[in-house]
């Protein structure tokens, strides 16, 4: 029997942290569309500190590594965007697990930041681009404005996800190596759980407190 490739690899090593990851009950708020500004507005400013730091690792990596993930693909200015739509000044800082995970990504081996780019943007472009909907549903989101983050203009999700698989499967990755990468993308599935839980925690601790006054 042939060895699985490296996308069949991550896509079965990485099954139960996805599914973890996904019963969060942080994300159960967006896919119930009872999350409210405030606590979406926390998980974008996380989530612009990780990918903050992973396109920068990207902008500067070595040709393999850019040439998997084109700029089309890169999040920061889309979340700054529907930061700036959902309320400029509703969160200062990330939690401070994103802000550890992203001084984490600065500082990792190309391969690692393969994985964390492998978990986050094909997550984008799967069960992200059903999220869309929903959060502008439970946020009132007319004409795009706000939920950028899951659009991809020029990019084709579903042909993209395709090219890219096919793009891992030719890296010339010895089977260390690609060990090396599965074991890295459930890491960053482990980060993501890290975030929620910290994202959930602050959204209890809004409701306690209620409405400012």
């Amino acid at each position: 029997m042939d060895s699985p490739t490296l996308s069949q690899a991550l896509r079965a090593g990485t099954r139960d942290a996805h599914i973890r990851a996904e019963r969060m009950p942080f994300v159960q708020r967006i896919l119930r569309k009872t999350v409210v500004r405030a606590d979406y507005a926390a998980y974008l400013r996380s989530l612009a500190e990780v990918y903050k730091a992973l396109e920068e690792r990207l902008g500067g990596a070595s040709e393999w590594l850019k040439a998997l993930h084109p700029r089309e693909l890169y999040r920061t200015l889309a979340l700054e965007a529907d930061l700036q739509v959902l309320d400029p000044k509703a969160v200062a800082e990330p939690v401070a697990v994103a802000a550890a995970a992203a001084r984490r990504i600065r500082e990792l081996p190309e391969t690692h930041v393969l994985a964390q780019a492998y978990v986050r943007y094909l997550g984008d472009l799967s069960g992200g681009q059903a999220l869309a909907p929903l959060v502008e549903d439970a946020l009132d989101l007319r004409d795009g404005a706000g939920s950028a983050f899951y659009r991809f203009p020029g990019i084709d999700p579903r042909a993209f996800k395709a090219s890219y698989r096919e793009g891992l499967d030719r890296l010339p990755l010895d089977p260390h190596q690609e060990r090396e990468v599965v074991e890295a993308a459930v890491r960053a599935f482990q980060e993501h759980e890290s975030i929620f839980r910290a994202l959930e925690e602050g959204a209890e601790a809004r409701t306690r407190e209620g409405p400012p006054s």
